[in-house]
């Protein structure tokens, strides 16, 4: 059995903000953002690869300005994600990839401001989000115009929400409007799904199948069909893709945080 590893290493950091906060300094600030992600692949065999993938992402943000009255804001967030995925190739139709992953992300924002009678006005927010998560999807193509997949995932997610709103003289006779309010919740969520995929024509795909969610932070479960239309317009251009799917709960951390869902 051979085996072969490949890898990247890619990392940025926006510019505009070194430029722009020294023309404006004092007076407004914009945000920086910077992202680290690597990727390694094991090649265990003719058919099946091994994958390690990680991404770790900031974004920032401090503005302090006396133009009329004192005002700062400062705001900071931070995404660590882990995955690993296995790859198989049971046959020269048939698929099957196994994914774990890790989701980890900080957000913390405060806000001061000091009116001309000098009240002091300041409010800080926090969230945090923990997820582990498990995915694993199957493919068998039928023919080489038809193919049919199913798959299934499981999330636990850990997530803490605080706000908390002050007001304050300087008589330090202090006024919490209102008390800390804070969230702190863990919940499973699931979902399975079923597609077939039909190539009526070179230019011509249609997909149909029926999924499941189910969120144990709502109690709620949702079974929903979904239908997808795939034309190529040009045979050297993708196609464009128009369908409906009907779901309508969060089931997992890619659908609360806008990275792709389960398909």
């Amino acid at each position: 059995m051979s085996s072969a590893l490949t890898g990247s290493v890619l990392a940025r950091r926006s510019y505009f903000d070194l430029l722009a906060n020294r023309a404006f300094e004092h007076q407004a600030a914009y945000p920086y953002t910077f992202d680290l992600s690597a990727g390694m692949t094991f090649n265990l065999g003719k058919r099946s690869t091994l994958s390690l993938k990680a991404l770790h992402a900031t974004e920032g943000m401090k503005m302090t300005t006396n133009a009329l009255e004192p005002i700062s804001a400062d705001e900071n967030s931070k995404i660590d994600l882990y995955s690993i995925a296995y790859e198989n190739r049971i046959s020269e139709r048939t698929s099957e990839i196994i994914r774990l992953g890790f989701y980890e992300e900080k957000f913390d924002y405060k806000a001061y401001w000091q009116d001309v009678v000098e009240t002091v006005l300041y409010g800080e927010y926090g969230a945090k989000m923990k997820a582990f998560s498990f995915r694993e999807d199957f493919s068998h193509q039928i023919s080489d115009n038809y193919r049919i997949q199913r798959g299934i995932s499981f999330s636990h997610i850990n997530s803490d929400m605080y706000f908390i709103p002050n007001t304050e003289t300087l008589t330090f006779v202090r006024r919490v409007i209102p008390p800390l309010v804070r969230f702190d919740r863990q919940y499973m969520t699931a979902a399975s799904y079923v597609d077939y995929a039909a190539r009526l024509s070179p230019r011509l795909e249609t997909n149909v199948g029926v999924r499941y969610d189910y969120s144990q932070l709502i109690e709620q479960g949702n079974l929903g069909p979904r239908a997808n239309i795939l034309f190529k317009a040009f045979k050297d251009i993708s196609g464009i893709p128009s369908g409906a799917n009907a779901t309508n709960i969060p089931t997992s951390v890619s659908s609360l945080t806008g990275t792709s869902r389960l398909t």
